[in-house]
């Protein structure tokens, strides 16, 4: 298993991700946040007979949005918390140390969760006390020395 962002929000607890639509309209979860990739207030706005978003025509079923025949205002707000970059920085920081990529261990899909959680707690990158970044680095290592030589789970 490839870890992923919602593996990750999982593994921190996370509130899940929230839309709010104001409008007479349906969304489809799924197909909307596909779309617009990121969180975020979305004013879809009907001119004529066309649907804008930015003052661009946009078509609402790619966004998974069927709206009322009577409606022409359609907001979304998508709430979301990114975890991208965390995520990616401990999949970087694993390739640097010399761990290679595995598609099925679980050691390593372990180890990447918690050094992403690592960084996502610690995103003001201190530590109130001395011995936690010691024991950081303890983990990290402890990781990275089985990891370098492991292989994929049978």
């Amino acid at each position: 298993m490839a870890v992923t962002a919602k593996d990750l929000k999982e593994y921190l607890n996370l509130p899940p991700d929230c839309i709010t639509v104001v409008g007479e309209a349906t969304v489809n979860r799924t197909a909307f946040i596909e779309k617009v990739g990121e969180g975020g207030l979305y004013e879809f706005t009907k001119v004529d007979s066309d649907w804008t978003l930015n003052g661009s025509v946009v078509t609402l079923s790619d966004y998974g949005i069927t709206a009322d025949e009577a409606e022409t205002e359609i907001t979304v707000d998508y709430l979301t918390t990114t975890v991208d970059t965390y995520l990616n920085a401990a999949k970087s920081k694993a390739k640097a140390a010399g761990v290679p990529v595995f598609e099925n261990n679980a050691q390593y899909d372990l180890f990447i969760l918690a050094l992403a959680a690592l960084y996502y707690d610690n995103r003001g990158m201190t530590f109130q006390n001395p011995a936690d970044a010691a024991n950081a680095q303890r983990m990290i290592d402890s990781f990275v020395l089985e990891l370098r030589y492991g292989d994929e789970d049978g």
